[in-house]
């Protein structure tokens, strides 16, 4: 009972207070107790984040938390401060900057020295040549030389040659050789003429001791060599002073560079040159700079450049396309502001660079436009849109500026945003996705020639069947397909030359990418690897597509955020249906579209 009661006791007691606390907020609660309660619900609500985001997709932006709609990650709330940004403004959070891969370097002033990257071809060396002529009429007899390419010896008889001239040469010798005591100018005369007719001194002694005429007289090779040009044939007439053969000594030969009209003030006789060719991968070749051509190619618009090297073991062949690199300065050495050629995105006429306000370490990014100068080779010169101090992006600019046009912010594709907002790259069950079209503005087209624009095409078809071999995981076949890729790429760099000089500027650093990493392709030992090279390759021909045309009239940008460990990569399609390269089976259907490049 006892203990019912004190039970009882406090149930009152709590009772009694729940009671008072009733009665005090109806008493004094009142009106001001809710406006309080309203002003404090606004404050959390400004204080509260009512934009949710994706890290790796900061397109995605809703008014609640969940999922991203892509990835299926968690989305998280879009940091203060981006509600200020303008249209050339982005802001990433601290996990969307680490998969992306953002780095930044300071912008600052640099000795020009540049690294040139010229092609060119490996020629026999001129004065190693000789043409094998025959100094009197006469018909062809037999030829013991029947093909070009073959390589001779000095002395070896080349062909025989039935000459009445010679036998009538031969008649005055023997006769000079009988009155060679009474008349010793005679038989001087008849061995000068042979001599004049290249004829060698054992040949002479060998018809003055057989002591009589040969019906047939043997051409022989005057140097060691191989035969570069056959312009006779077996019972052909062959008059005085024709040339049968041209051979060339091959020890040694010539490259010979084309350098445009702007590069020369960097080459420099006695300059070293490293010398790289597609037939021989991972060989390098060392040289110096001999000779520069004091005139210039009027239709090429560039200047013959030499260099000599030795062709130890005969590996190297006459007509083999090469690259030379070499560093190098102006003779003026002022300094210039320059920046990393990776921080530069072009699309036709504008170069665009993004800059990380600060000191390279925050989270919101500044798209630029910017006007480049000399081209360094790894690095632009910069004559307008920089300062000294700035940081700019120098890895990473892809995604930033995908980003930034599915906000439809300024971008490298879309420079006046319409204000109208991008399209969400919602997945459905076929793989598609909804997207927004791009198609290059006016000021962005880079006029090529048909020829250019031809060869282009064919680059970009092979690009399509090395990127089905990744998506099969065919690694033989990513490497054949890399192969005729730099075959068609070689192509056109022959074809540098029809490019007026921003085109060429454009075009050499995508090649120089597309070279260097199509060949580890072709040489990977494994698919993975192929895979890995093959995202700095996408990003190069990306770029070449923007600006020298899809080649199509859709040609589809594609991103899977969880390639390259989980850093991103891009590719080119020419459907919009997914299917990734960087996992092909594993995970066909990873990625979206974020870009359609219309001709």
């Amino acid at each position: 009972m006892k203990i019912i009661k004190k039970y009882r006791n406090i149930l009152g007691y709590a009772l009694i207070l729940a009671a008072g606390i009733f009665l005090g907020w109806i008493l004094f609660g009142g009106t001001k107790g809710q406006d309080s309660g309203e002003i404090k619900t606004e404050e959390f609500r400004a204080e509260a984040p009512t934009t949710w985001t994706c890290s790796m997709h900061p397109q995605i932006q809703q008014p609640e938390p969940g999922d991203c709609p892509i990835c299926g990650m968690e989305l998280i709330p879009l940091e203060s401060g981006s509600t200020r940004e303008n249209d050339t403004q982005l802001t990433l959070s601290d996990q969307a900057i680490k998969l992306a891969g953002i780095q930044t370097q300071r912008v600052q002033y640099v000795d020009p020295e540049t690294t040139l990257r010229l092609q060119g071809k490996i020629q026999p060396d001129e004065r190693e040549v000789k043409s094998q002529a025959i100094h009197f009429s006469g018909r062809i007899e037999k030829l013991f030389v029947e093909y070009e390419g073959e390589k001779v010896l000095k002395g070896q008889t080349l062909a025989s040659v039935y000459s009445p001239d010679f036998i009538s040469a031969q008649k005055e010798l023997l006769e000079g050789y009988k009155v060679r005591k009474s008349n010793p100018a005679l038989l001087q005369a008849a061995k000068q003429k042979m001599t004049n007719w290249k004829l060698s001194g054992e040949q002479i002694s060998e018809i003055l001791e057989s002591g009589r005429v040969h019906e047939t007289i043997d051409i022989k090779a005057e140097i060691t060599g191989y035969v570069l040009d056959k312009n006779i044939s077996e019972g052909s007439y062959v008059t005085g002073g024709a040339v049968l053969y041209t051979i060339a000594n091959l020890d040694k030969l010539w490259v010979i560079f084309d350098a445009y009209e702007e590069e020369l003030p960097f080459i420099h006789p006695g300059d070293q040159v490293e010398i790289r060719m597609r037939s021989l991968p991972g060989k390098v070749f060392s040289s110096e700079i001999t000779y520069i051509d004091p005139l210039i190619d009027a239709k090429k618009r560039t200047a013959r450049v030499r260099a000599e090297i030795p062709n130890t073991g005969g590996m190297l062949k006459p007509e083999m396309f090469v690259t030379g690199e070499l560093t190098t300065s102006p003779e003026t050495q002022e300094k210039v502001l320059a920046i990393p050629a990776s921080a530069v995105m072009w699309t036709g006429t504008r170069s665009v660079v993004y800059v990380a306000p600060g000191n390279g370490d925050s989270n919101m990014f500044e798209y630029r436009e910017v006007t480049i100068g000399q081209d360094l080779g790894k690095s632009y010169v910069i004559l307008e849109g920089l300062q000294e101090g700035e940081y700019v992006v120098t890895n990473g600019s892809f995604t930033l500026d995908a980003a930034a046009q599915l906000q439809n912010k300024k971008s490298m594709m879309n420079p006046a945003p319409s204000g109208k907002p991008a399209g969400m790259h919602n997945h459905v069950e076929d793989g598609t996705e909804d997207h927004t079209e791009h198609t290059a503005h006016k000021e962005d087209t880079l006029m090529v020639p048909d020829k250019f624009s031809r060869q282009f095409n064919k680059i970009q078809d092979h690009y399509y069947q090395l990127k089905n071999a990744l998506i099969r995981a065919d690694k033989p076949a990513a490497s054949k397909k890399a192969e005729a890729f730099l075959q068609a790429l070689e192509g056109a760099g022959r074809l540098k030359t029809s490019l007026e000089k921003e085109h060429r500027d454009h075009w050499s650093h995508v090649y120089a990418t597309l070279e260097e990493e199509g060949q580890k392709i072709q040489s990977a030992p494994s698919i993975d690897i192929q895979r890995k090279h093959f995202k700095s390759f996408s990003n190069a021909m990306i770029q070449a597509a923007r600006t020298f045309s899809t080649g199509q009239e859709k040609v589809y940008v594609q991103f899977c955020p969880m390639a390259d460990n989980d850093r991103g990569a891009y590719w080119l399609s020419q459907e919009n249906i997914i299917a990734n390269p960087y996992y092909g089976d594993m995970m066909l259907r990873c990625g979206e579209v974020t870009e359609t490049l219309k001709k």
